[in-house]
């Protein structure tokens, strides 16, 4: 009897892919989103769902592709999804192009990247309807949000979660392919 193969990481070493499995075939070179539990990696060998996995071009390495679902998404989705940025240029506001100092300017977003910075710092800092996007939150973040949410404030504390779609990973494979 052989052992099952792992959910993530080195299966059994076959080539060939799941039942159901439209768009891809054995062998191919991939880039997939695995999950919150494991985020991305570089393997041989993995189980992952068809949704959330492109064709890897040539042009990608290894080495990017593997960064690809989880940092360049989280940047991605805070920007886009977080901070509604439209990445076509189209959501440039003429006051938002008009920024030149950072002195006495009240933001419209600020993408958090870091833990060691409470909300009291930020919230002075936001225009009206300023919106902080933590990228690592932890359970302050999460309350605070909340109570953000309760009270009907503008000025917001959004948690960031990656929720990912293959669209995404396949708008960020594209821009590594073109050296972006």
């Amino acid at each position: 009897m052989q052992p099952e193969p792992l959910r993530y990481g080195y299966g059994r070493r076959s080539h060939r892919v799941g039942p159901g499995v439209k768009d891809f075939k054995a062998g191919d070179k991939v880039v997939t989103y695995l999950g919150l539990e494991i985020g991305c990696g570089l393997a041989e060998y993995v189980v992952a769902e068809e949704s959330m996995t492109v064709v890897k071009p040539p042009e990608v390495s290894a080495a990017d592709a593997a960064a690809l679902p989880v940092t360049a998404l989280t940047a991605h989705q805070a920007l886009t999804d977080s901070a509604e940025i439209k990445l076509d240029g189209s959501g440039k506001t003429p006051k938002g192009a008009a920024l030149k100092s950072p002195f006495g300017v009240k933001y419209d977003v600020v993408i958090h990247c870091t833990s060691d910075i409470p909300w009291s710092t930020f919230e002075p800092n936001l225009s009206t309807e300023g919106k902080v996007t933590d990228l690592s939150p932890n359970l302050i973040s999460y309350l605070i949000f909340k109570a953000k949410f309760l009270t009907f404030s503008k000025k917001q504390l959004a948690p960031i979660i990656i929720f990912s779609k293959r669209e995404n990973i396949d708008f960020l494979v594209n821009l590594a392919k073109e050296g972006l």
